[in-house]
């Protein structure tokens, strides 16, 4: 999860604060159901 707090704070240096967040939640969410589908099509 921390790639994705790099990402967005890479990303969002220009950005306030609150997008930062939104950003690392929507990234952290797209990547619980990422683990979601694989371990679902084993």
């Amino acid at each position: 999860m921390a790639d994705c707090n790099d990402d967005c704070t890479m990303k969002g240096s220009s950005y306030r604060h609150r997008l930062i967040d939104l950003c690392i939640d929507v990234c952290e969410d797209l990547i619980r159901f990422t683990v979601l589908i694989r371990s679902s099509q084993r």
